[in-house]
């Protein structure tokens, strides 16, 4: 563990050395988060109340802060091990003694560093605007679900990551996907604002608990499936998707030829 976190606290220095790149990106995500506020909040002005503003706009500063601290904004994580294996990378790792994801997790999250505080601060303030519900246990339900739609967002990015070991190029792929799961988490849109049917059919996937979930506990009136129900499918998945990675992870390991792609 203490390994992990000095190579996190590495990359995190490497990017203090760079304070003009800092400010671009605390500037290209307040710009993205604002561009989402302004969208909803003329929606919700020609709802004719039909859309909560408060409600609406805690749902989306929540939901956009979350895939900004796991990075579940295009995947970015797969686009990571996607690099490392297309790039050769990865095998200067493979003959160390270090297990692969969390070594490369820790990478990834030091990059992310600077996103992730902008995104904390965008968290807390959507947490406030929608502070009706703030009581000690809309937040610990909150904890809860953010756990749960962390390690799906995770578990679905090394999965599709897995498909770098076959496919030279997976970025197109990976962009396809990623423009799925945006929608079908709820990133873009409360998922309370699809038709009937398909929020049926998105309740069996593991879309709603990764977004979906955690950013509608305070805003009641953007929640359409109740929380026992979402929550229970959240779980099963994060099984199904942890032994899924794990085996398919293995094999693709197994199966590389150490000299990149």
């Amino acid at each position: 563990m203490g390994l992990y976190f000095r190579v996190f606290y590495f990359e995190v220095l490497r990017y203090f050395t760079y304070p003009l790149e800092m400010v671009a990106i605390v500037v290209r995500r307040l710009v993205e988060v604002g561009f989402f506020v302004l969208f909803w909040l003329a929606v919700a002005h020609s709802s004719n109340g039909t859309i909560n503003t408060r409600e609406i706009i805690s749902y989306i500063l929540i939901a956009r802060s979350i895939t900004g601290i796991t990075g579940g904004t295009g995947l970015m994580f797969s686009g990571f091990i996607n690099h490392m294996i297309r790039r050769g990378d990865i095998n200067n790792y493979l003959i160390k003694p270090v297990s692969l994801i969390p070594y490369f997790y820790s990478m990834f999250s030091g990059e992310r560093a600077i996103t992730a505080i902008v995104s904390s601060a965008t968290l807390v303030a959507g947490i406030v605007i929608g502070s009706a519900s703030l009581t000690l246990a809309y937040v610990l339900l909150f904890l809860a679900y953010f756990v749960v739609g962390f390690l799906i967002i995770t578990l679905f990015n090394i999965l599709v990551g897995i498909i770098s070991f076959y496919v030279i190029d997976s970025a197109p792929l990976r962009w396809s996907i990623g423009h799925v799961f945006n929608v079908f988490s709820g990133a873009m849109i409360p998922l309370s604002l699809f038709p009937h049917v398909w929020q049926k059919i998105l309740l069996l996937s593991p879309f709603p608990m990764a977004i979906y979930g955690p950013a509608s506990v305070f805003a009641p009136s953007t929640l359409t499936f109740t929380h026992p129900q979402m929550f229970l499918v959240g779980i099963t998945w994060v099984i199904i998707l942890w032994v899924a990675t794990s085996y398919l992870w293995k094999r693709a390991l197994r199966s590389y030829d150490a000299i990149g792609i």
